[in-house]
C-alpha cells in the first residue's frame, strides 16, 4: 500500500495541575475555518479555545508566526 499524507496534525494539551488530556486533531487550521463551524459543538469549542490561548501566548511576548 502506499499512502501520501498531506497535512498536519495538531495537538493540544490541557492540565489542571492534577490532570492532563491531549486532543490530536488532523488539520484542525483547515477545520476551524469550515462555514458551519457552529454547528460543530466540539469543534467550535476547541476553536474557542485555541484562539484564546493564541491571544495570551501573544499578549505575553510570543510572536504569532509560530502559533
Amino acid at each position: 500500500m502506499i499512502a501520501i499524507l498531506d497535512g498536519v496534525e495538531d495537538e493540544l494539551y490541557f492540565s489542571d495541575g492534577k490532570r492532563n488530556n491531549k486532543i490530536e486533531i488532523d488539520n484542525f487550521w483547515d477545520k476551524r475555518q469550515a462555514k458551519n463551524i457552529s454547528s460543530l459543538s466540539n469543534l467550535f469549542l476547541l476553536t474557542k479555545v485555541y484562539r484564546e490561548i493564541k491571544r495570551i501566548l501573544i499578549a505575553n511576548g510570543i510572536n504569532k508566526d509560530y502559533l
